[in-house]
């Protein structure tokens, strides 16, 4: 505490568990109390304050419990970084069973701190699922040689946000990820509803839209949040945004705000489909005027992958959780 409120230029800040907390409540009567064989459980990472998730049992509130700890850089967790990823409670179907899980990315590797260009990450590189009673891995991703469930040769930087957990059908729990990394990329998993477990959970995952344009600092784009989803006619509208997190006031970085469509709606693609890049998203930065230009713009929109907006420099997308 005296260091916090010293904040001496010249001591590392304490960070301590400096991540968002998500809570899990069961209320098998739906009564509003906890009893009977009702739970109350509250997890967090560290964020900056380290490579660990925990999960307390507050069940009885005047007498918590450590119901479990994720160590990161070890067994399972092993390509765990700094935990900045905020946990996401969901329920997915896993060999027949709905089971409760935590979804998260494998979070933050500090050398971002200093990268002024896209370098491949040594940590944080995935995403798990985990049970979310015991905190055993039920099912990971990670790059080439990981030997993860699923391996992605793109998959080569940290997974820092939320992830985006969508459930398409009804009573069949997840059926679709999407995921954003520091390297600028989205990814799209979907979930096998007749999986016989982790070897199959996931039917096709592949790289969505990739959009950084690398080469260049103003080009190097991270994505430190979530997308935000909404059902359109014939696709889904992914919005999301960019922002160099660990330096606020940055101005090298162009960043923008993005509107990515999803035409495989409901089902996985036959093929995979090409990947989405910046260059071949209309910019809707400078709006026309008049009605023809407008109508232009809308027809152009209509045949494009997407949209994006410049923000002023400096500006960064900053979601207030």
């Amino acid at each position: 505490i005296d260091e916090l409120y010293a904040n001496d230029a010249g001591t590392p800040k304490p960070y301590g568990l400096d991540g968002n907390i998500t809570t899990f409540v069961t209320d098998a009567n739906e009564n509003g109390k906890i009893d009977g064989t009702d739970k109350a459980i509250v997890y967090v990472g560290m964020r900056r304050g380290g490579r660990n998730y925990y999960a307390l049992d507050v069940t009885n509130r005047t007498l918590p419990k450590l119901l479990w700890t994720i160590k990161g850089g070890e067994g399972d967790f092993r390509e765990l970084g700094q935990t900045w990823s905020t946990p996401l409670v969901k329920k997915m179907k896993i060999n027949g069973i709905m089971k409760d899980v935590l979804i998260f990315g494998g979070g933050y590797d500090p050398r971002q701190d200093s990268n002024t260009k896209h370098t491949d990450d040594s940590q944080g590189r995935a995403i798990y699922i985990v049970d979310a009673l015991t905190g055993a891995r039920l099912w990971w991703a990670g790059t080439n040689g990981s030997g993860a469930n699923v391996t992605m040769p793109d998959l080569k930087n940290g997974i820092v946000s939320e992830i985006l957990a969508l459930s398409l059908g009804e009573d069949d729990g997840v059926t679709r990820l999407y995921v954003t990394d520091t390297r600028g990329q989205l990814f799209r998993f979907d979930i096998n509803l007749a999986n016989t477990g982790a070897g199959d959970l996931v039917k096709t995952s592949y790289v969505l839209a990739k959009l950084s344009e690398e080469g260049t600092t103003e080009g190097t784009r991270r994505l430190y949040y979530s997308a935000d989803a909404a059902l359109m006619k014939g696709y889904i509208a992914l919005v999301m945004g960019t922002g160099y997190q660990a330096h606020p006031l940055e101005t090298n970085e162009q960043n923008r705000i993005y509107m990515i469509k999803d035409t495989n709606v409901f089902e996985s693609p036959k093929t995979i489909p090409a990947t989405i890049v910046a260059n071949k998203l209309v910019d809707t930065t400078i709006l026309p005027s008049g009605v023809a230009q407008e109508e232009a713009r809308a027809s152009a929109l209509s045949n494009a992958d997407g949209w994006y907006f410049d923000l002023d420099k400096g500006e960064k997308y900053l979601v207030n959780l």
